[in-house]
């Protein structure tokens, strides 16, 4: 099934084209019994809806699927997705869709009642995206308000660990200390409520320099102050200190939520390693942890309100603000599963940068 859960509300049956399963239900027409035995016996179905996401001059046709039932690839914000599983009234079809007519009236809709699903569909994005709008635009003071009251204890917490320990303030009273850190990692994650708010931050040019390791040393040792039982080891490649252009606004999401990932689904006890590679001209790091078998992991996670496990709290917006956030700085971000057994696996985020020089 899909993990797009505006799929709940499609009139018709519908496919992810970017994640693509059998067909969802639709609300006034299910997809047929015969979709999921057809997908399930071979390649066929799958070949299809492929064909549909590849090729421009299909997309605005009623396409026959290689069973008979009509397909028909329909775009809404930041998803592909086909309609499919229905019959077109008329002669569409040929002897097939005459037969299937027959077999299957339940299923036959007209060309204007099609339009008017569509519409529908699309309409009923458009309202859950204005909601949203709306929503962070009536709690954006609040936000900084509350940022403002963070910044304050932040501040207080690091003046009195200064005068306990001067030399070393992160040495200071723990309590203390995890009070200073604490309040960092609330910055972190106001940093993503912000761009969940705002999603024009990752439009911003990424014109700054900003030294990658240090970025991800800075986030390790505040998540290793407030997770003291957990292992987070942060490598490098020897001297490798690279820079790369930077958005200040929202690069530090990265690290965030990578991190903050890896601590959500990591087995306990386990330890998160990171890695800072070069791969000249690209720096890349590497994020892995030891994480329970889960075989319906793949590259969906990085799809906004799509979870790593149903095991899991959270939103499942992180990776995909965190992608969105690697694209804006002309990066990429893949997830690589290795070293699976009956119980176990390891799952490994790698995100790229083009370097754009070295540190001396």
């Amino acid at each position: 099934m899909s993990t797009n859960p505006l799929h709940q509300v499609s009139p018709l049956p519908i496919v992810d084209l970017d994640h693509i399963t059998r067909p969802d239900n639709g609300v006034n027409i299910s997809a047929p019994s015969m979709c999921q035995r057809h997908f399930e016996r071979d390649n066929a179905c799958q070949d299809h809806y492929e064909r549909l996401r590849d090729n421009d001059n299909l997309h605005d046709k009623y396409i026959q699927c290689p069973h008979g039932l009509c397909s028909r690839y329909t775009t809404i914000t930041n998803t592909n997705s086909v309609f499919t599983g229905f019959l077109l009234s008329g002669p569409w079809g040929g002897k097939r869709g005459n037969d299937l007519r027959k077999s299957h009236p339940s299923l036959v809709i007209t060309d204007s009642e099609f339009s008017r699903y569509e519409t529908a569909f699309k309409n009923w994005h458009s309202r859950i995206l204005n909601f949203e709008r709306n929503l962070a635009d009536n709690y954006a003071f609040a936000l900084h308000e509350i940022r403002k009251l963070n910044r304050t204890v932040k501040q207080t917490a690091e003046r009195i660990c200064l005068s306990k320990n001067g030399s070393a303030p992160d040495q200071a009273d723990p309590d203390l200390v995890s009070i200073w850190k604490t309040s960092e990692l609330m910055t972190s994650q106001f940093n993503v409520i912000e761009l969940l708010a705002n999603s024009e931050l990752v439009q911003l040019e990424a014109v700054n320099k900003c030294e990658i390791y240090r970025l991800f040393d800075k986030c390790v040792k505040i998540y290793r102050s407030v997770n003291p039982d957990r292992r987070i080891q942060l490598h490098s490649d020897p001297n490798f200190y690279p820079i790369i252009s930077a958005c200040d606004k929202t690069i530090s999401i990265i690290p965030t939520v990578l991190i903050e990932n890896s601590l959500k689904y990591s087995l306990p006890g386990s330890t998160i390693d990171i890695y800072v590679r070069d791969t000249y001209p690209f720096c890349e790091i590497n994020v892995s942890n030891l994480t329970k078998l889960n075989n319906s992991l793949d590259e969906s996670i990085f799809k906004r309100g799509v979870r790593a496990s149903p095991d899991g709290e959270g939103s499942g917006n992180g990776l995909f603000l965190a992608k969105q956030v690697v694209e804006q700085h002309n990066g990429s971000m893949r997830l690589v599963i290795s070293e699976k057994n009956s119980q176990h696996m390891k799952c490994t985020i790698t995100v790229r940068f083009q370097i754009r020089f070295y540190k001396d």
